[in-house]
């Protein structure tokens, strides 16, 4: 009797045995010959569809704004009424100093250019020589008040001074500040480099610094200033304020001030 329960027991797991490697080998693919399975695909799993990577999408680079281009295109104020007009008729007489033009004088006595030429006699406006007298007409069509507006663009030094080629507007000029040099703190500066020195260290823009150096003296355009100016070039006649490089720092502080 335990001879046949032991033989009965042998079949049933031989039989459990079996029937457990039909199993394995029903869920199992057999690759195809010669073709081995893609790296990362399970044998007898089903490849899901390669997913597309999506299309890198750049953000839109805004394009850059231009600097300033550096032209001021509003109306100046109007230069005021010279000095010693009080009574507004009469005549004066003037000497054209080198490198003005009739235009230049027009301005500065608050006239026209047709006053002067038809004081004068005139063919040519254009045609007036240094040392020439002129008389110019006391009475002023132009004037204007005793305050001079500056635009904050061309006062303070920033973008507006982007595009202006100082040394290249000074040489262009032909003036006495072209060919003049001084030494600043251990350094022998060009007239250019010293009006750019004095724009950076007080902010201030150097067109306003031209324009002042050529009211008070001439030495943008004139090759040959009067003497009284070469000391002292915007006239402010002072002890330890000689020089080109003292009397621009000297007028931007007061620019500054006023500002």
């Amino acid at each position: 009797m335990e001879g046949q329960a032991g033989m009965r027991l042998l079949r049933r797991w031989s039989l459990f045995f079996w029937v457990c490697v039909l199993c394995a080998t029903a869920t199992c693919t057999r690759p195809v010959p010669g073709q081995l399975p893609e790296k990362g695909t399970a044998i007898g799993q089903a490849e899901s569809p390669a997913l597309a990577a999506p299309a890198a999408t750049s953000a839109p680079v805004p394009s850059p704004s231009p600097a300033y281009p550096g032209i001021y295109t509003g109306t100046p104020t109007p230069n005021p009424t010279p000095a010693g007009r009080s009574n507004g008729t009469g005549l004066e007489s003037y000497v054209v100093q080198p490198g003005e033009t009739l235009g230049l004088i027009a301005a500065a006595f608050g006239c026209t250019v047709e006053e002067i030429t038809a004081a004068n006699g005139l063919p040519n406006p254009d045609n007036i020589r240094a040392g020439q007298t002129l008389v110019i007409p006391v009475t002023a069509t132009r004037t204007g008040p005793a305050l001079k507006l500056i635009p904050d663009s061309e006062l303070v030094y920033g973008p507006a001074c982007i595009h202006f080629d100082l040394a290249d507007f000074v040489a262009g000029q032909g003036g006495y500040l072209a060919g003049y040099a001084e030494e600043v703190e251990g350094r022998l500066l060009t007239g250019a480099e010293s009006v750019q020195l004095v724009s950076q260290r007080f902010s201030v823009g150097p067109r306003v610094l031209l324009a002042l150096l050529e009211l008070r003296s001439g030495w943008v355009t004139q090759p040959q200033p009067t003497a009284g100016t070469l000391v002292y070039p915007l006239g402010h006649v002072q002890e330890h304020y000689e020089g080109l490089f003292r009397q621009l720092s000297w007028a931007a502080v007061r620019l500054n001030e006023g500002y």
